[in-house]
């Protein structure tokens, strides 16, 4: 899978005119979003030296974990991947669910 994935990469920037980098968002729980996206991140970092690698990593809050295994995940994961990207932007999962407003305005709202 990962040749597969890095092969459509190599394309795509061989068609490219002026690649500046590369922004991988992934989340750091589990499954294939830790495990690959740590690979693929590493990978494009001895591929691609010179490039920017940017992360958008989604950490996983208490509101919507599924497994007791995920913080083990997302502590394991950040190790490597801040190995091989330039920036991380890391969000917690389940944060917005206290931070945004309602999304159900109506006309008094919306007139002052």
């Amino acid at each position: 899978m990962l040749e597969d994935t890095m092969d459509r990469v190599r394309r795509l920037t061989d068609n490219c005119s002026g690649l500046q980098g590369f922004f991988v968002f992934h989340s750091l729980g589990g499954g294939t979003g830790s495990g690959f996206g740590a690979l693929l991140l590493e990978c494009l970092s001895m591929d691609y030296g010179k490039k920017s690698r940017l992360e958008l990593a989604l950490y996983p809050g208490p509101e919507t974990a599924t497994s007791t295994v995920e913080p083990y995940n997302s502590v394991l994961t950040t190790h490597t991947t801040l190995e091989h990207s330039d920036c991380s932007f890391m969000v917690r999962l389940g944060m917005h669910i206290n931070t945004l407003p309602s999304c159900n305005p109506n006309s008094r709202k919306l007139d002052g």
